[in-house]
């Protein structure tokens, strides 16, 4: 059975709205300082490594990324 997982990514440097869009269903935050957050609910393991591929073929650098498993 799948588990909806939440997805964090922080990344240096602001993006822009069209870089975003290629990582949907993550919505873009910036934070002070001038990192991005992109923050998601993905419906499974399989959805995460889809968006890490997303994240790697758009060389962007990652400051921190951290999954949670929907608790019940």
């Amino acid at each position: 059975m799948s588990q909806r997982v939440t997805m964090r990514v922080v990344v240096p440097g602001r993006l822009s709205a069209e870089l975003a869009e290629w990582l949907e269903p993550l919505s873009a935050v910036e934070l002070p300082g001038g990192a991005t957050e992109l923050v998601g609910v993905l419906p499974d393991q399989s959805a995460v490594h889809s968006v890490c591929n997303r994240l790697r073929d758009l060389g962007l650098s990652l400051d921190s990324l951290t999954v949670e498993k929907e608790r019940n």
